[in-house]
């Protein structure tokens, strides 16, 4: 094969372009971090889902505390009603609360038409629902399975294409937006550590964590495509372990290196990147470093790593703690 010194020049020069890129966005990021401007939330109209608990509660919370028009979605009512207390009780602002099955298509459906129909065009929409089993690939269930991913996954599909058309200005999602003008809003998508750093126990919660990430990148490309991407903002959070009931009997093994999370601050964390617009956010910062260790250390190198802070027995102690539970009810 011949060698084309055109296509050399051609090559180098992208390589010199696209450090320069990224030396300025890099910059840009910086200055952007360290004079970081919060925007008021005030005007917007923000739905949680998976708000029955956990960080979804605590994110109601949150966020009523510089917004008064949140919408809280969960399964169970009754949890619904538990959150909305604790949001009034703490902020006095009273919360929107809908049932919904997100398992189900025609649910999100008729759910968020009556979202829209009754509290107007949702501005911030926190994707925050999410199961983990926490079994072996062999112990999965179908059933088990399919709900992992119709919960973590295929609702979040379904719940964008409800939402994102009255964000970018349009009845449908058949049309196209008219103006960039009209547009605005703010998509969050609560992802995982393991959506990078899957473990032991986590083969079904890591593959829907990763995929609901891509998805989100991939929409960003997609909003950018159309010039909304400085009106509709995305941001894809990765938590840690968070100390929340769907993890209760976790332990930490080194908990001087990799500290689990508190729900609150976690949630106080989120409606934070939301109003500074920040795109990925780790939390908390030092696990940003994981996919770095991943990519340079040998495999077997890196799965001692995971042992050695106790991560590949975090299935099981899961387990146990939901095994303790049942036992005590």
């Amino acid at each position: 094969m011949p060698f084309d010194l055109k296509e050399l020049f051609s090559f180098i020069a992208f390589v010199i372009t696209t450090l320069i890129f990224v030396t300025v966005e890099s910059f840009i990021n910086a200055c952007k971090w360290g004079f970081k401007k919060r925007r008021d939330l005030s005007r917007e109209v923000i739905l949680v889902t998976g708000a029955g608990g956990g960080i979804g509660r605590l994110l109601c919370v949150e966020f009523a505390k510089c917004c008064p028009t949140v919408v809280a979605w969960s399964h169970h009512q009754s949890k619904l009603e538990d959150t909305a207390r604790l949001v009034l009780e703490k902020t006095g602002v009273i919360i929107k609360t809908y049932a919904c099955d997100i398992r189900s298509r025609e649910s999100i459906r008729q759910t968020a038409q009556r979202v829209l129909d009754e509290v107007g065009t949702v501005t911030i929409l926190v994707n925050n629902a999410g199961i983990l089993n926490a079994k072996r690939l062999m112990a999965l269930e179908q059933s088990e399975i399919e709900d992992c991913f119709k919960i973590n996954v295929i609702s979040n599909f379904y719940i964008i294409q409800e939402f994102l058309p009255s964000m970018m200005g349009v009845k449908s999602k058949e049309d196209t937006p008219s103006s960039v003008a009209l547009a605005k809003g703010h998509i969050v998508t609560v992802a995982s550590v393991s959506s990078v750093i899957p473990c032991v126990g986590y083969s079904d919660y890591s593959a829907s964590k990763a995929a609901v990430l891509s998805m989100s990148e991939s929409l960003e490309m997609e909003l950018a495509l159309m010039n909304l991407d400085r009106k509709i903002r995305m941001t894809n959070v990765l938590p840690f372990v968070v100390n929340t009931e769907m993890t209760a009997g976790l332990k930490a093994k080194r908990p001087f290196l990799f500290p689990f999370i508190d729900a609150e601050y976690c949630a106080h964390r989120i409606v934070n990147a939301v109003r500074a617009n920040e795109r990925t956010v780790y939390i908390t910062a030092q696990y940003s470093i994981l996919p770095l260790l991943k990519w340079l250390c040998p495999a077997v190198t890196f799965r001692r790593m995971l042992n050695y802070v106790g991560a590949q027995e975090f299935a099981d102690n899961i387990q146990e703690g939901r095994a303790k539970k049942v036992t005590t009810l």
